[in-house]
């Protein structure tokens, strides 16, 4: 009777691990791109495959891709607190939609790393392998995805929403 129960609570306990936890990926915001002639219709979001649980090699962020001829990073770092919207040389929002899927930066710009995708088949793969350190647990990141169009009546920029992870046991 003890060895049906030990089975039982691990295999619930493997079933809870299997994916995410919602306190451990949030979601913040919405997408956001700017006006430019054939822009995309609507930029992906982005997500957390797998549980950023300590230990974790396989863990990544997975995104898309609007249009064809994209090209993306992904910016991992602090939180950005309060979240700031995009601006450049014309002003707040001047490369992104300024309507209500208008560009927010969620990662604290001034502390950033910036990491290439691997695109796949449905749309780009970013790995963060989670270290195998109990020193990291309650770690908490932003992720955000940034992603330039190339058309052939200029260069669109997307940015998606942006997500929070925590780092579990």
């Amino acid at each position: 009777m003890r060895t049906s129960l030990v089975v039982a609570g691990g295999l619930a306990l493997v079933s809870v691990l299997a994916a995410p936890a919602s306190s451990q990926c949030v979601s913040l915001g919405t997408p956001g791109q700017n006006g430019c002639g054939l822009d995309p219709t609507s930029v992906p979001s982005i997500s957390c495959a797998g549980s950023p649980n300590v230990g974790n090699a396989a863990f990544q962020v997975v995104g898309g891709t609007p249009c064809v001829f994209a090209g993306s990073i992904l910016l991992v770092g602090l939180c950005a607190s309060p979240p700031v919207p995009v601006t450049g040389p014309f002003g707040t929002n001047a490369f992104c939609n300024p309507g209500p899927a208008g560009c927010t930066a969620y990662v604290d710009l001034n502390v950033v790393a910036v990491l290439l995708g691997i695109p796949t088949p449905a749309g780009v793969a970013f790995p963060l392998p989670v270290p195998n350190d109990p020193s990291i647990l309650g770690a908490k990141v932003c992720a955000q995805e940034v992603i330039t169009c190339a058309l052939f009546v200029g260069v669109c920029i997307a940015v998606t929403n942006g997500i929070s992870i925590t780092i579990e046991p």
